[in-house]
């Protein structure tokens, strides 16, 4: 399967159990790999017929935004459920969820998930 892929988008949102994590926007790093097509989508050339990776970075930046959840996992698995729901067509998924500084003497603690979608 070819992959299309996002790495290192930066999200803004509300994530942690401590209460002062649930009064600010804190970053976090998502990565995206998408099981898709090309020998297909390549015999058109066109936008119309790939996933317009711009488009998805754009909506994951909203969704993450707007969201807020005490875990990572919690916003890996809804960011993935939000790709199936938007681009039904991407049958693979991979995607790592990072929170730099999120412990001391370590750059970044994360979460990679891995989704087949029928």
């Amino acid at each position: 399967m070819d992959k299309l892929y996002i790495q290192s988008l930066l999200l803004h949102t509300t994530i942690g159990c401590l209460t002062w994590e649930k009064q600010i926007l804190q970053t976090v790093i998502v990565s995206l790999e998408m099981g898709i097509d090309c020998k297909t989508i390549s015999l058109t050339d066109s936008i119309e017929s790939t996933h317009n990776y711009a488009l998805l970075s754009e909506q994951l930046i909203a969704f993450a935004r707007v969201a807020k959840y005490d875990l990572i996992e919690t916003l890996a698995e809804k960011l993935a459920q939000f790709i199936h729901q938007e681009y039904p067509m991407i049958k693979q998924l991979k995607l790592s969820l990072e929170k730099p500084g999120a412990i001391p003497h370590a750059k970044t603690v994360g979460v990679i998930i891995e989704r087949t979608f029928d």
